[in-house]
């Protein structure tokens, strides 16, 4: 991807310099990243339970939208499962 500048001239032209797209991570990812941390290094076992979803909301001084985007992120990898109305407890 080349950029593209105005010189002093006012003459357009065709930088050799290259960017590349900086990659940021949402909220979410950044959640589900620390718990998949925990999970991999054994900090969180299987069937250990989450805390509720609001409690880790104000740990990570975060909205519950993003706590539950992350707990979406780790159920699609398979890495936790929701019982309605009891938590969110790590896989097997």
């Amino acid at each position: 991807m080349h950029a593209w500048f105005t010189n002093r001239t006012g003459n357009t032209m065709k930088s050799s310099l290259k960017f590349h797209p900086i990659r940021t991570r949402s909220t979410p990812e950044i959640i589900s990243q620390t718990i998949l941390e925990r999970i991999n290094s054994g900090t969180l076992q299987p069937g250990q339970s989450l805390p509720p979803q609001r409690e880790m909301a104000r740990m990570f001084n975060v909205s519950l939208t993003s706590v539950r985007k992350a707990i979406r992120l780790l159920h699609g990898m398979k890495q936790v499962h929701v019982i309605h109305g009891k938590g969110t407890f790590i896989s097997n």
